[in-house]
């Protein structure tokens, strides 16, 4: 589980201000290229992170429902079925940032953003 990003979230403000600062300078005309790639790069660890601790909420108030309640899975078989896929790759994201804690390159590995959302809006169906 995903623990506080407070930190990490006010550090990329913070950047992102200074790259707007430094794009806003005359003399950075020779490094624009590399000012708006980091300006991308940091936006979508922002939005990135966001989705992400929304679909961990919702993961984890999910789980609670589906898992180990036979009852329920068997009264709501559909919602299961795709909570347990959903499931399936929420794991395989969370072993992914095990294993590598560098959170740009977290965040902008294999579309995660892409694949964050649609975990999101998969498990506001299960809802």
């Amino acid at each position: 589980i995903l623990k506080s990003a407070d930190d990490i979230m006010i550090q990329l403000e913070d950047h992102l201000l200074n790259l707007q600062a430094m794009g806003g300078s005359r003399y950075a005309a020779i490094f624009s290229e590399n000012i708006k790639k980091w300006e991308k790069q940091l936006n979508m660890v922002v939005e990135c992170l966001e989705v992400w601790f929304v679909v961990q909420c919702k993961w984890m108030y999910l789980e609670g429902i589906f898992v180990g309640a036979e009852d329920i899975r068997m009264q709501l078989p559909e919602e299961s079925k795709k909570f347990d896929t959903v499931s399936k790759v929420f794991r395989g994201i969370m072993k992914a940032a095990k294993n590598n804690s560098i959170v740009i390159e977290c965040c902008c590995a294999d579309k995660r953003l892409d694949v964050l959302t649609e975990l999101n809006t998969s498990l506001e169906n299960c809802q």
